[in-house]
């Protein structure tokens, strides 16, 4: 490594270190936190609302059904969101913000998508995936990492109010900053 790049990254190591130890005092996962009650869910129509509750409801579906198939297979998910039917889940929930014109942003395009293009995004760590294409500072996924998404309210404080912004449910680990430089 050059002594320039060597230099950048350390500062860059050094920014990550105290922006995570000055975030650290707050917790994750504030205690209480009810989507329905934040500013962002006010602001929702009716029709959106209704699609809201739809799509968590199905992703609650989707997530259990994905944890019992790893049960059943040593902690491996499936290749795809199909082959949880029918023994994990009677059929596969349509999203209810799929349409035939989704513009899904760039960053999603590695998602995989069910019921011919109207189903939930879904992502999981294949054999041979590294994401050290995307950033050779990002630690591997961990075995069995998944992650289903709407295409829908993308900027939606669902999980936190203030990070990780979409209708998502995930398992494992996908983007943990790796720091030990020497």
């Amino acid at each position: 490594m050059t002594r320039p790049a060597l230099n950048h990254y350390l500062v860059f190591a050094l920014g990550m270190c105290l922006f995570c130890s000055a975030h650290a005092q707050e917790p994750r996962k504030p205690t209480g936190y009810d989507f329905r009650e934040s500013d962002q869910y006010r602001a929702l129509d009716d029709m959106s609302r209704l699609q809201l509750e739809a799509a968590v409801n199905d992703l609650g579906r989707l997530e259990r059904a994905l944890d019992a198939f790893m049960t059943d297979h040593e902690g491996k998910p499936p290749i795809k969101l199909e082959e949880l039917v029918p023994d994990y889940i009677e059929s596969l929930p349509q999203d209810p913000f799929s349409t035939t014109e989704d513009n899904i942003p760039a960053y999603l395009n590695r998602h995989q998508r069910s019921l011919d293009g109207r189903g939930y995004l879904y992502l999981q760590k294949p054999n041979g995936f590294s994401i050290k294409s995307y950033s050779p500072l990002m630690l591997e996924p961990s075995p069995g990492a998944w992650r289903i998404q709407s295409v829908g309210l993308l900027d939606f404080p669902l999980r936190y109010p203030r990070s990780n912004p979409g209708l998502i449910r995930t398992r494992g680990y996908w983007g943990r900053m790796k720091l030990d430089v020497f």
